[in-house]
């Protein structure tokens, strides 16, 4: 009787598997980093973007308790900047039955001057400018 020898194709197999699966595992373990890099980077930058406009509202609060104190007129408006980008826009109106400021206007704007970008690349109808005929 002739003796079996194992064969080296089921140990190729096998081999190939394992390292499938660990390329698959690292590749999903960088993935999984890089998103959770990402997304502590957005949170840093949001809490960042929350930590100014809370300030700059409790300098619009305190400034409203300033005025409830010491009335300056029927109405009063300022602004306050929230970083580089934005400002917090108030005005209050003096009311007289309570002898207090009410907000009549409370609204976030941004302080850089939008520019879209309009440009298009549309075809025009006219052979051979826009698509290249065969």
């Amino acid at each position: 009787m002739k003796k079996k020898t194992p064969s080296v194709f089921n140990v190729g197999i096998s081999s190939i598997l394992i390292i499938f699966i660990l390329l698959s595992l690292v590749s999903f373990a960088t993935l999984a980093l890089l998103t959770a890099r990402s997304d502590y980077l957005l949170s840093r930058k949001y809490a960042e973007r929350v930590r100014a406009y809370y300030e700059a509202e409790n300098e619009a609060i305190r400034r409203w308790n300033d005025l409830d104190q010491n009335p300056q007129g029927k109405e009063v408006s300022y602004q306050i900047p929230i970083g580089d980008s934005q400002q917090l826009t108030v005005t209050l109106t003096f009311s007289e039955e309570e002898k207090k400021y009410r907000p009549t206007v409370w609204k976030t704007e941004s302080t850089r001057e939008w520019t879209g970008d309009d440009s298009l690349n549309l075809y025009t109808g006219t052979p051979g400018e826009d698509v290249q005929e065969e």
